[in-house]
């Protein structure tokens, strides 16, 4: 069977996926008159959630502006930004370009650069 996602597969497109790993990743078909298919319902299922995650985290773009990264701080990993607040949900940038969503916990220092240095949330889940 065929399970037609032209409209998810077009809706990547114009947030700025690449046509090639689309159809790599989720084993995607174009016919010539751009109809993209995907050949089993974990394909489809695959680019519908993929999709979804990604417009779950547009909701935080404003805070990804900001620039919020992890750093290092007295040896531990902490979110690093410049307007932090205890409890918010945020998008987190790593060197490498992957991108993790944290919950910003006890604000803890101001950096040299002026930047909040915070603890993630999850540091304390790990301590009750």
């Amino acid at each position: 069977m065929q399970y037609d996602v032209t409209k998810e597969y077009n809706e990547l497109l114009k947030l700025g996926y690449e046509p090639k790993e689309l159809l790599k990743r989720f084993s995607l078909y174009i016919f010539e008159n751009g109809t993209c298919v995907a050949h089993n319902r974990r394909s489809e299922r695959g680019i519908i959630s993929f999709l979804n995650d990604v417009k779950e985290n547009m909701k935080y773009k404003k805070i990804v502006s900001e620039g919020i990264s992890w750093i290092k701080y007295k040896g531990e990993w902490t979110l690093a930004g410049n307007a932090l607040t205890e409890g918010e949900k945020v998008m987190v940038y790593k060197k490498d370009g992957k991108v993790s969503i944290e919950i910003i916990g006890k604000v803890v220092a101001k950096h040299l650069d002026g930047r909040l240095i915070a603890y993630p949330a999850s540091k304390f889940d790990d301590l009750s």
